[in-house]
């Protein structure tokens, strides 16, 4: 964004620029302080935390010229940083810092979050002079896939890659960025003490709202990507094999699908830059849902997820079955018989009615009307394809988002189709913690709406190494060697991402 020359009045407040059409980016980094209208609401949040005797978020945002978001939020600085991007909906968000942040370790403590949560932002208050299109509050966060797994070894001599990260996080940005179509908002927010001084808390909202339009003036040099010098698999190939049988071995009637999962660790001869990856995994799988969380000195979580848990917009709710993976054809008439032999197959369509059935089983209960297609479609990534069942539904009453999403995760495309027994039989095979790979990852606004997306196609970047993750299903029929073969195609994304195909790595 280019620095636009302040050309206002220097007496006029937020809302009169606003108002006077004059509200650029250049403008608003001049105001000299906060006008009447938002010092009316920066008074009514110091009353609210003074009444209950807690912080209470408030929150300012402005309109901005379209920008793109990710050189910010890749950029080497040691802040709390989210990044989630859908471009073929052109929809992108970026936050920055956390004024608020919960972490849980428990299912209890989850639910627990989701009250906190609910408060937090039920208690903000919006100080913007004039409505914004793409501005509102979201909590962003996370939590893995096995929520109460301890720290296992990745292999028997070293430690998990996981250590010392959030089993669960959400937070409340201090920064938030969202760009939908021909919008873009930056909402910066602050937290009014019990009996603050009302002139001082302005003064420190328009400071951080300085801030962060400074930065997004700051010229961003991406960082040129470290280069791949080693790779480790964990299992290797003969072990992996052994434990597909062994997981066949070990089902019964009650368990039908195992999703067994894999790690791959790449050793670079750098720091791993995060623009690299993240602009090349946007490029190759537009229709992919990408994503970063990155906490300092513990890591960033990232990668391009074809499959979104659940969506809840009200009570109306969507959802979708995606299990089954396939490869693409060479060409297009290639394309076109794989999709063919793909429909007919029978090992991938009883894994894909695995996951159909659970979500159908979930949502029973708590809905009034379920819409799902008797046939599956399928889903063309850029190397594999999945079949993909679209399900909408009504909830019977309003289901907080973090509840709604626990009611649904592990489907049978993580886990088993047993789910109250997927942490015990994953655990028994797999023998890694898989941290936030195949978790839950999600933004929750202020209406109580939320998008919930399952963190795949996906790895975790500290320093020097990365640890990349895929599963595969493992089912009766299952084929070992085919198991293998899917993981490596499912891996493609994240090692096109970090590495330089003349590297070698495949």
């Amino acid at each position: 964004m280019s620095k636009t020359a302040d050309s206002t009045d220097g007496h006029m407040g937020l809302a009169e620029q606003y108002r006077d059409g004059t509200a650029s980016a250049g403008a608003l980094k001049s105001a000299p302080a906060i006008d009447h209208p938002v010092a009316e609401s920066l008074a009514a949040a110091v009353q609210k935390a003074t009444a209950v005797e807690q912080p209470v978020p408030i929150y300012l945002s402005v309109s901005l010229p379209l920008v793109d978001l990710l050189p910010m939020a890749a950029a080497n600085d040691d802040v709390v940083r989210t990044y989630w991007e859908k471009p073929d909906e052109n929809f992108a968000m970026a936050t920055f810092g956390a004024a608020v942040s919960f972490d849980f370790d428990s299912p209890v403590s989850r639910e627990s979050t989701m009250h906190h949560i609910t408060l937090a932002l039920e208690r903000a208050i919006d100080c913007s002079p004039e409505p914004v299109g793409a501005g509102s509050l979201r909590m962003v966060g996370g939590f893995a896939f096995d929520l109460e797994g301890g720290q296992n070894n990745l292999s028997p001599d070293g430690p998990s890659p996981w250590a010392g990260f959030p089993r669960g996080r959400y937070l409340l940005p201090e920064a938030l960025l969202i760009r939908r179509e021909n919008d873009l908002a930056l909402t910066v927010v602050i937290l009014a003490e019990p009996r603050s001084d009302v002139e001082v808390l302005g003064n420190r909202l328009v400071d951080r709202l300085r801030f962060y339009l400074d930065k997004l003036d700051d010229e961003q040099q991406p960082e040129e990507q470290a280069h791949c010098t080693g790779e480790t698999e964990a299992p290797g190939h003969e072990t992996w094999v052994e434990l597909v049988r062994l997981t066949q071995k070990g089902m019964g009637p009650d368990i039908s699908k195992v999703v067994l999962a894999r790690t791959l660790q790449l050793t670079f001869d750098g720091p791993i830059a995060l623009y690299p990856a993240l602009n090349r995994l946007r490029q190759l799988y537009p229709s992919c849902i990408s994503f970063m969380f990155h906490f300092p000195g513990l890591g960033s979580f990232l990668g391009a997820t074809p499959e979104r848990l659940v969506r809840l917009q009200g009570q109306e709710i969507y959802t979708e079955a995606l299990a089954g993976t396939f490869p693409r054809g060479a060409t297009e008439q290639e394309d076109q018989q794989q999709q063919r032999l793909f429909l007919r197959d029978r090992k991938e369509r009883a894994e894909h009615q695995f996951v159909v059935d659970a979500i159908r089983d979930s949502l029973t209960p708590v809905t009034t009307r379920l819409e799902i297609p008797g046939e599956p479609g399928i889903l063309s990534l850029r190397n594999v394809m999945h079949l993909l069942t679209p399900i909408r539904a009504r909830l019977k009453e309003p289901i907080p988002p973090l509840t709604l999403a626990a009611l649904l995760h592990p489907t049978p495309a993580v886990g088993v189709t047993a789910k109250r027994e997927a942490r015990e039989v994953i655990g028994r095979y797999e023998h890694q913690d898989r941290g936030w790979y195949s978790g839950v990852l999600s933004w929750i606004d202020s209406r109580g709406n939320g998008d919930f997306i399952v963190g795949l196609r996906s790895a975790l970047l500290r320093d020097t190494t990365a640890y990349i993750f895929a599963g595969a299903g493992i089912v009766s029929a299952s084929v070992p060697e085919k198991e293998w073969q899917e993981t490596k195609l499912k891996m493609r994304p994240l090692i096109r991402a970090l590495c330089n195909p003349s590297e070698g790595v495949e």
